[in-house]
């Protein structure tokens, strides 16, 4: 999971910014997803990948790429081990109008959608990130207003000269999960083991019923909330059945599944092959494994990101 995350949130919810970095053992990978906000991601230090519908981009530092309305994308934190920074800016479609029509853009009239194409590097848009990142971190007196101006600024030098909006017409994607709500959701779900896993309790953090969140989690990410769940742990179970010290059984246990033969249903209805079938195809090497030993624990809670189901998300 993600090692540090500082998130900030105009009072309606239209603009966020979302700071993480990520260190060699904090390695994440988001499901595949969508929303219906813009999203530029800035990569700030180290490399962050990216796929976007069915193209891998790769993001050096000082790089930056935009996810439009619709698209479907995967994020890989601290790829390869490596560590990295990078920034979020969100915004909806009825801010980057507002930006149009302060700038006479040509766009400001029409009914089509932009749509932001391609990576692009510029030093400006970096330097302002930057400077987001350190008013997250200070937090001090008019930090919001300075946020704020630091976000209208970007916008308008990332239109003046660095991506050039093309026209689509406006994606049918229906009611989208709230890229702020999306957020909470998935770092909920990512911190908790199958047993401490409650939906009721993730949509009394959000604020919501539970049939909107259910409804609009599906259109977001084309899984029901206990689906994507599921998918995030045998994800963690892949790096943990790899590990020669730790048994199916420990995985499956520090997991939170009831017994081995429920944790091995949901491995196979998600990957198609047994835990053990995976290790023997991955791994070869690995000998048979029947114990329990200890250190598996430990590898678990370091390596895989499982955190106790209380834990307090990160701010």
């Amino acid at each position: 999971m993600r090692g540090l995350r500082r998130t900030w949130w105009m009072p309606n919810f239209t603009v966020g910014i979302g700071y993480d970095s990520s260190k060699e053992d904090d390695t994440s990978t988001t499901l595949p997803h969508r929303h219906g906000e813009y999203a530029v991601k800035v990569c700030l230090s180290g490399r962050m990948d990216f796929v976007i519908g069915d193209e891998r981009q790769i993001l050096e530092a000082g790089e930056l790429i935009v996810h439009n309305p619709g698209q479907i994308h995967q994020s890989y934190y601290a790829a390869d081990h490596q560590p990295c920074d990078g920034i979020d800016i969100h915004f909806d479609a009825a801010t980057l109008a507002e930006i149009f029509r302060r700038i006479s853009h040509p766009f400001q009239s029409r009914s089509e959608t932009p749509y932001f194409l391609g990576k692009a590097r510029d030093e400006k848009l970096v330097a302002l990130a930057q400077e987001m990142v350190e008013e997250l971190r200070r937090k001090e007196l008019g930090f919001e207003a300075l946020l704020n101006s630091l976000v209208v600024q970007f916008l308008v030098y990332l239109l003046r000269q660095c991506v050039e909006p093309t026209l689509v017409d406006p994606p049918d994607i229906g009611r989208q999960l709230p890229v702020y709500e999306m957020g909470q959701a998935m770092r909920y779900i990512e911190t908790r083991r199958k047993c401490d896993f409650q939906l009721g309790e993730l949509c009394m953090m959000l604020g919501t019923s539970q049939s909107r969140f259910e409804t609009l989690f599906r259109n977001s990410t084309f899984f029901s909330p206990h689906q994507y769940s599921d998918r995030v742990l045998i994800r963690k179970a892949q790096e943990l059945l790899l590990q020669e010290e730790c048994s199916i059984k420990q995985v499956a246990y520090e997991l939170g599944f009831q017994d081995c033969s429920y944790f091995s249903r949901v491995f196979r209805q998600v990957l198609g092959t047994t835990p053990d079938g995976y290790r023997r195809e991955e791994r070869p090497q690995l000998p048979a494994q029947h114990g329990t030993p200890a250190s598996c624990a430990a590898a678990a809670t370091a390596g895989a990101g499982i955190a106790a189901s209380k834990r307090t998300l990160p701010d």
